[in-house]
């Protein structure tokens, strides 16, 4: 039996950044102009309510999880609107998106204390807000469950994501804090330069996580499969072997899987 290699770690990673990059120059005002207006409101709601926290940390929880479903529609190259930002207040949202977001807040300060195993446990739940505000069928209690699911085999690849966005990001800021050591023109185009690096940064961050989680989900990037002699995949099903479907979107179940990878729905 062969070990082949399908795309990577290494492909997918870069793969994500291309695509992030791309959406990122043809939506960079919308992206971070809703951005902004995500943080004036949460600045609004956590003064005015700053005294009632068990009000304000639901509304800036699910104001978050927006922006994460926001990111993730201008990844797949949809429409980006403010109206995306509220989508966790809708009638078919409201109690379950703020719910699983608390859930998921309060696991990740409960695993924040403690060193390694927190960082791991907070790729492991950042799939969260995806899944809460695109699967309606996931309750909050177990959209977490299924992150820990989906987050299997990319933490690592999400973490060098993260790590390789952060070193170009201070590599970008050294190079125009460099030009600003040339007078006049120098200084403005490196003060300018900052800024918008400043300004950009977090916007590609979000697409970053976001693309992470969709070339996830469609499960392009799995880094290897055991082949037969005769080339076949021995992860996929043997036919006429007891094979089950998902009663929800009718995709099928892998052996052994509790819940569904294409739409998260618990395997009955």
């Amino acid at each position: 039996k062969a070990l082949n290699e399908r795309k990577g770690g290494n492909s997918m990673v870069s793969y994500v950044f291309k695509k992030a990059f791309s959406i990122l120059m043809k939506k960079p005002f919308m992206l971070w102009g809703v951005s902004i207006l995500s943080g004036i409101i949460s600045i609004a709601v956590k003064i005015t309510g700053a005294s009632v926290p068990i009000i304000t940390i639901p509304i800036t929880a699910t104001l978050s999880a927006g922006m994460a479903a926001l990111y993730l529609d201008g990844y797949n190259e949809k429409d980006v609107n403010s109206k995306q930002l509220f989508k966790g207040f809708s009638k078919e949202c409201i109690g379950r998106v703020p719910a699983g977001m608390l859930w998921h807040q309060l696991w990740s300060i409960i695993w924040a204390f403690v060193p390694v195993a927190g960082i791991v446990k907070s790729y492991s739940y950042s799939f969260t807000p995806y899944i809460l505000l695109t699967r309606p069928e996931v309750s909050q209690l177990d959209a977490l469950k299924i992150s820990m699911q989906e987050t299997k085999g990319y933490k690592a690849r999400m973490f060098g994501a993260d790590l390789l966005a952060a070193l170009i990001y201070v590599g970008v800021i050294l190079v125009f804090a460099l030009i600003m050591i040339i007078p006049v023109l120098g200084t403005l185009v490196g003060f300018f330069g900052i800024i918008a690096a400043s300004v950009l940064f977090p916007l590609f961050s979000g697409l970053i996580r976001a693309g992470m989680y969709q070339e996830a989900l469609d499960g392009k990037f799995r880094t290897t499969y055991y082949a037969q002699p005769n080339g076949t995949d021995m992860n996929a099903p043997t036919p006429g072997a007891n094979v089950t479907y998902c009663t929800n979107c009718g995709a099928q179940i892998n052996p052994g899987a509790a819940f569904c990878t294409h739409c998260g729905a618990p395997k009955k």
